[in-house]
Order: structure tokens, then sequence, then C-alpha cells
């Protein structure tokens, strides 16, 4: 599917959400995948997200920070790998808990939308794109 054209007054958000967890499955090369669980964690970490793109500044967020926020979701999907195959005698599939953990990983540093916020005078929040 083609990204939403530039005159739609809306962002379509489930566009951004069906990137980033297609980017999350690509990072991860050799281990399964519990898809469900990935849905679930999508939900629970990209629906926030989704908020934010579909308010009046949503196009202009995504254009800003979707490529750091893609990116994120490949860090995202190789760590979940990497803690998931940890013990090489035994290995996991992905799954919630792997990504949780990767995630917590990546709040500690992301710094997405505080230094351009705080210059606009906004609440320093960071678009929960890396919620505390």
């Amino acid at each position: 599917m083609s990204e939403p054209t530039r005159s739609t007054e809306v962002f379509d958000s489930r566009y951004a959400h069906r990137q980033c967890k297609r980017i999350v499955l690509g990072a991860i090369e050799r281990a399964d995948v519990d898809e469900v669980a990935l849905e679930e964690f999508a939900r629970t970490f990209l629906t926030p997200f989704g908020n934010i793109l579909t308010k009046e500044k949503g196009r202009s967020r995504w254009t800003a920070h979707g490529e750091h926020i893609r990116f994120m979701a490949r860090l995202l999907g190789s760590l979940a790998e990497f803690k998931a195959l940890c013990d090489p005698l035994h290995p996991q599939t992905v799954g919630y808990d792997h990504f949780t953990w990767a995630l917590g990983i990546l709040q500690a540093e992301c710094k997405l939308g505080l230094e351009e916020e705080a210059q606009a005078g906004e609440s320093k929040q960071r678009f929960l794109y890396c919620p505390v």
C-alpha cells in the first residue's frame, strides 16, 4: 500500500502502524515470531503513537520523525530477536516479553521530540514514541 497522498488533511495512522510492524518483522531473521504477541504489542505501543498522528500536526510529525520511528522499529525487532535467542540451547519464539524488553532498552536512549517541542514552548512529552 502506498503512502497517503499529501492532499489528505488527516494522516491515516494505520499506514505508519503497518509499516512499523513490517519493519519489526523484517528485522527478525533467525527466530520465529509469535504474530499474536506482535499484534498485541503493536496495539499497546503504536496505538498512542497513532493517536498523535491523527491529530492536526500528524502528517508533519510523521514527516519529521517517520525515519527515526522506522529505524527504532528495526532496532526493536533486532533486540527482541537477540533476547529470544540469548540462550542458544533454549532459543525461543519472539514474543510479547521480548518486545517489551527491547522497548525498555530503547526508551533510555529515545530523544525524539524533546528538543523540538521544548523550543516550540510545548510539553516535553516524547509524543509517546518512547513511553516512560
